[in-house]
Formats: C-alpha cells, structure tokens, sequence
C-alpha cells in the first residue's frame, strides 16, 4: 500500500509523512478496514484533494492512532499531493443555460411538512423565470407563478438562481417536483421523484457527529433493521467535504446518484451492508452516514410510531448530514458573530503569533496565542451551512466542542468563551433558516450532545473563568498551547475542571436545556457514554486491554475484534445508540403542544446536615413527572467528591484537595444524602461527574472498561443521567457560578 500510495502521489510525499508510516504499519488490520483503506487510498484517488483528505482519515482509522491527523496538518499536505493550487477547490461553474435544482434535493428527498411552507431552489439562465410544479397523491396538482432568475454579475454566488417556496403539505410521500424553464436550454425538465413531506433535522458539528454508524456498537442490528425496510421512511443526505470557503455558497452542485457516498451523497433510504464495501452498485448508504445524526433519527421515528395512532402511515424524515472533525465552533459561525464584538477573545482554533499591539490578541500569555481572529473563522458555514439556509428544516442537532475545551468555557453574562460562541451560532443560524416568513420557524429546535467522556483535547489555555488560580495554571503549563508540564494531582484536576467547566459551557452556563439565554433548545447528555475500552491496546497479553474480557474475544458488544472505533482514539466512543435515544427524546417533547422538556435532575441546593452529611435537592420543576433516583455505579469510586482541603499543584505533597464520597442514598423524590468519608473536614466544594472521563474515577486505566450509563444519579424512569455541577460550600449551603442558581 506505501508503494502504492508513492506511486499515486507522483513523488509529492515529502508533507505526507503522516500517512506513510502508518501504512506500513497495517499487519493487523482488521480485512474490512484494510479494503476499506485499498479503496479510499487508491492512487486516482490520490490526485483529488478531497480524495486525498479522505485517505488521511482513513488510515489513521486503520493504523492503530500512531499518528493524529490534524485538520490543517492533513489540509497543508493534500494540497500539495493533489497540486492543487487554491485552499480547496470551488464548486465547478454552473452550467446557466440550463435550469437546475441545487444539489440539496435528489429522488427520495423529504421537505418539510405542514404548517411550514418547503422551499426548492436552483439555478437557471439569468433573466429566465421558472415554474415549479408540484404533483402528489389523491390527484394533488400544483404550479408556481413565475419566478424570476437572479441577474448579479457582479455576485456569483445568487448569479442565476431561483427560489420557489412550496405550498403547505400534511406529511406523506408520493410527490414530484419539477422545474420548468422555457428560455433554457434543456431538452429534459429537470424532476425530483419518490419526494415525501415530513420533518427536516440538519446535523452538524466535528469528528463524534462525523463518526460514522461503522464503527459504533450498534452497527449490525442498525444494519439488519434497515434490510427490512422498517425506516424506509428515513431518507438520508450528506454534504461532504467543503473546506476554506471564503464565502457562502447557496447552492450546491448535484451530487452523484452513488449509494455508498463519502464524503457526499445523495439522498437514500438507509442501508447497511457488510464491513467490507461491496460493489457500487449495492445500496450502502448507511454504513458510512453519520451514527448520532442516524441514532437519533431512528430513535425518534420509533418514539412517535409508539404515540401513533393504530395504522397511522409514520411520518417522513429527513436526516441531513454536514459535519467535519477537527474543527472549531467559530469555522461554523457565520463572519458577524466571530469578532470580539459578539464574544469576547473570540478566535477560530488556531495558534498565531502573539501581537501585544493588536487589541483582537486579548488574554494572550504565552508565546503564541489562540485568540486572534484568522481568515479560518465561518469558512465551514459558508461551505457546509449556507447551502441549507434556503431549505425549509424542523431542527438541529449539534455535537461540538472537543475542539474548543482548551480555550475555556467563558460565560454568557460577560460575551466570553464557548457559553457565549455557541448561544450565538444557535441565533445566527435561526435568523438565517427564518429569513422568508413561513418557511423555518425562528426559534426551531436546537438539540446540543453534550462532550462524551474523554473529550479532552489537550490541556487548557489560561482562561480566568475557571476553578484555579493564574499561579496555580502557570505551575502546570507547559510553555505552548493544549500542553502540561506536570502530571500532578491538581495538574490533572485542572485538566479535567475544563471539561466538566465545558459541558455547561455547552448550555450557556445554566446546566440544562431550554434556558433563557438558549430558549427552545434540548440537551443530549453524553457524558456517561465514553469508550469502554480505552485500556492499553498495545499491551502484550494478558495486560492492557486483554486483561479483561469485555474489550477483547467476539462475545462482549464492546469488543475491539468486534468493531473498531472511530480513528483508533477514546475520544471517538463506540456506543452512540443511547445518545441518539436521549436527543431524540428530548427533541419530542419540544415537537409536541404545548412542549415538555426533557425531565432532567440538575441541583438545586444543598444542605450540610452534620459533619458526614449532604442533603443534595434537585429542581422539582424541570424533573416535571420524574423522580431523582440512584441506579448501581460503575467500577471504581462513586463520581461525587468534596473538597476539604487546598490543593498543591507541585513538590513532594502535592494534591488535588478532594475526596470521594463514602455512599450515596434516596432522600424522596428529589433528594439525595450524601455521606462523607469518617473523619473528613466541613468541605468547601462538591462536585459530580466533572472531569474528562467522569463515571468511574480510580479505575485502573490500564485494564480500564467503564460501561456506558455508570453515573449512578439519574430519573426513575427514564434513566436519565443528572446534570454534572460544581458548586461552592458556603455556611452549610451550596453555590453555584452563575448564571446557575443552587442556593435553594
């Protein structure tokens, strides 16, 4: 494959190295991801920068995480392999004589259901006008009045285009669409056909949106559903790869009728086929579609045949999938939300030289910094949103934030950090979907996944939002971004208060979802779904990860000879089904009227009754029907500690200052006592389920498997998993960092 590869690349190897290295190092490949990788690494494919940027991925995939495929790193290199002279290549010229639909809709797409109105558009001979007809079941007919084709020279970007909002349908399928132009100068109407009328959820976000329903647990029963053709109802869509846009494209170029896409594909019903990809003339579209955007679209197409009435046809859905791992929340913002004007030290992810004169560097310490604003900021938006605004959607799904949890999660009530970069996308994005009234609600549904355990990306840039002290940071930092010199106690809490601290970041401070500053909005908690597995895989057995049974053999679900995960990294988890049932869930309830949140426990004060008890309270009104309850914890300690002590970043008795909880017992139905260890001092703090892999803490991570779900604090019912705090001890009572409020 390495001499394969040479050849393909013509020579250019020299930037490459990242990717040779790991090919000859592909022995103990797995049969499906090495066909997998011959494929996606074949020299043809290697000419093409997307090509190229595909194989990248994939042989880290393959080759056992040796080497970390950075998105700018694996971006530098392709260009150069492919010759290519721009930063990604633009979407071919149009052809203007002709009238076209955008690349957004094929056969089998789903538009949006009534009371909102669908929108198509395309493009056709500028000055033309086109009509759109529309036929359906029952004898349905429909035409447009005439539109007028977009005149702009001097913007290419609506040059030529053409909308046509659609009138109201009640859900179902059986529709065609087609485009009529009499200037233009097509012999054949353009057609859209096998067309249904239903919701419409865009999934956006980085690599754990990306990561596709091959390498998650559930993969083959997701497989053997779809054969059936119970989920026919399902159409799904995938954008692919567009990189470095440095301005919104509003139509995309059709993509081909290719049933085993990747990057991009068409619409399709969901199919799954064998690891090893087929011919392509076998349907295997949902082999390589995203595992969280499918997950949730299933999970949420069984929840409502379950409240249907008897015989009830299900309702269409459309699932369409535009993400890229690697990236940071400000590529998928659009230009005015990424200066500092909206969120303080606002930046896009990439490490710059310090300049103490420019007033954008803000905050910087170090050497270089990551909050200056770059030509990098909305390039994903313009590439891989923007094509959709026009759409008419239901919602959103977002699974985001690996990427940011080194710069800090800042707060919503002084515009600084993710809490304040992600309330603002969210806004962005529905001002730019509801521009053309009737179409997309302005407060559509947004569903946020919260960061799975593991999510770190590297150790924190200074940020003063957080539990520590400038001194205490500056002990532990290593003199660049995302590294840490000391491995101390309180060095590793610190790295792992981010990513408890971004998690709340994630909504905007409060802890749960809607809130006043995210109305409208559902959370899907993640946070006890890490990789099971993410023991030493290097180790010669019996030690590292054959040391137990269950990521080892071919009878444990999660087992490694059973299904690799996503680029070999902990960061990608396997089980995603479950995170896919509590977005969908969650989302549910927003559909419904009036709507009814998710029931959730998040704390709502505390109590010290003596010196080894805590009374935990949690809010009565957001559990709605539900009860706070405890369910068996996971291996190792429980994931409740008090702070009794300071901790002492570095020396001889250094320490973090916590400890963990002795037990944890049900009050009523929204209590729980907390016992602390005999002896310990009236603690400062208490936290639960904060850090980086949060659910079974003193776990042995050489042998470490922690089961999906091992938070014990949850609602009876549901099961669903409390919201993780932080909160100050104060006078026996709780206190939380605003904008949440614990002090009932």
């Amino acid at each position: 494959l390495a001499s394969t590869m040479s050849k393909g690349s013509k020579g250019r190897m020299s930037r490459f190295s990242l990717v040779v290295p790991l090919l000859t190092a592909l022995v103990a490949v797995a049969d499906g991801c090495r066909l997998a990788l011959e494929s996606e690494c074949e020299p043809s494919s290697l000419t093409s920068f997307v090509g190229c940027i595909a194989c990248a991925y994939r042989v880290e995939a393959c080759g056992g995480g040796d080497a970390d495929v950075d998105a700018g790193v694996a971006v530098s290199a392709c260009r150069e392999i492919a010759g290519a002279t721009a930063p990604d290549p633009q979407d071919p010229p149009f052809d203007l004589s002709k009238v076209q639909f955008s690349g957004t809709f094929s056969d089998h797409v789903v538009l949006q259901q009534e009371p909102n109105v669908a929108a198509v558009f395309g493009t056709a001979k500028p000055g033309a006008t086109v009509v759109v007809t529309l036929a359906g079941p029952g004898g349905f007919s429909y035409s447009s009045p005439p539109t007028d084709v977009t005149t702009s020279p001097s913007d290419p970007a609506v040059h030529g285009t053409w909308k046509v909002l659609l009138p109201a349908r009640p859900p179902g399928f059986g529709y065609t669409v087609t485009a009529t132009c009499a200037d233009c100068s097509n012999t054949t109407r353009p057609t859209l056909s096998d067309v249904g009328f239903g919701l419409v959820f865009l999934c956006s976000g980085q690599s754990n949106m990306e990561d596709p329903v091959l390498t998650t647990a559930s993969r083959n029963e997701s497989y053997a559903q779809a054969a059936t053709g119970i989920y026919d109802h399902i159409r799904i869509f995938q954008t692919g790869w567009r990189l470095q846009r440095e301005s919104s494209t509003w139509i995309l170029p059709q993509h081909p009728d290719d049933q085993q896409g990747y990057p991009e594909q068409s619409w399709q019903l969901p199919r799954g086929c064998p690891d090893a990809l087929p011919g392509p003339a076998v349907p295997c579209s949902l082999q390589r579609f995203s595992a969280v955007c499918w997950y949730f679209g299933k999970s949420l197409a069984d929840q409502m045949n379950e409240s249907a009435a008897d015989g009830a046809a299900p309702v269409p859905l459309g699932l369409i999938h535009s993400s890229i791992g690697g990236t940071t929340i400000q590529q998928w913002m659009p230009p005015a939300t990424t200066t500092n004007a909206t969120c303080a030290d606002n930046n896009c992810g990439y490490s710059v030289a310090k300049n103490t004169s420019a007033p954008s560097c803000t905050n910087a310490s170090l050497s270089t910094v990551w909050s200056c604003p770059s030509n990098h900021c909305s390039q994903l938006y313009h590439g891989m949103i923007a094509p959709f605004v026009n759409m008419t959607i239901t919602g959103a799904i977002w699974y985001q934030g690996e990427q940011n949890i080194l710069f800090g999660e800042g707060s919503v009530l002084n515009k600084s950090g993710y809490a304040c970069q992600q309330a603002a996308m969210i806004r962005s994005w529905r001002e730019a979907f509801s521009a053309d009234a009737g179409t997309t609600n302005a407060d559509f549904p947004f569903g946020v996944t919260s960061l799975a355990g593991g999510c770190s990306e590297g150790f924190p840039v200074w940020s003063p939002y957080q539990h520590f002290s400038r001194d205490e940071f500056e002990s532990c930092a290593a003199p660049k971004p995302g590294g840490m010199t000391h491995k101390s106690p309180i060095c590793e809490d610190m790295g792992n208060d981010w990513a408890g601290g971004l998690r709340v970041a994630q909504t905007a401070g409060y802890g749960h979802m809607p809130n006043a500053a995210l109305p409208n909005t559902f959370l899907g908690q993640a946070y006890d779904h890490g990789e099971p597995c993410s023991c030493d895989r290097k180790a010669v057995a019996p030690g590292g990860c054959w040391a137990n049974g269950q990521c080892y053999g071919w009878t444990s679900p999660y087992s490694l000879n059973r299904t690799w995960n996503y680029q070999n990294s902990g960061i990608h988890p396997r089980p995603k089904l479950m995170v896919g049932v509590r977005l969908a869930r969650a989302a549910l309830g927003l559909l419904q009227s009036p709507p009814k949140p998710q029931p959730v426990p998040k704390l709502a004060g505390c109590r010290l009754e003596s010196a080894t008890r805590i009374v935990l309270s949690f809010d009565h009104g957001l559990l709605g029907d539900e009860a706070v309850g405890l369910q068996a914890p996971g291996p190792g300690k429980i994931p409740l500690e008090l702070r009794i002590g300071p901790g002492v970043p570095v020396g001889p008795n250094n320490s973090s200052g916590w400890v963990y909880a002795a037990n944890l017992e049900v009050v009523n139905a929204t209590a729980i006592a907390v016992m602390l260890p005999p002896g310990s001092p009236t603690p400062t703090a208490i936290r639960y389920a904060w850090g980086s892999y949060p659910c079974c803490p003193g776990l042995d991570s050489a042998t470490f498997f922690c089961p999906p779900a091992a938070c014990p604090i949850v609602t009876t019912a549901t099961k669903e998993p409390a919201v993780p705090f932080w909160a100050h001890v104060e006078a026996g009572r709780c206190r939380c960092d605003p904008p949440w409020k614990c002090d009932a």
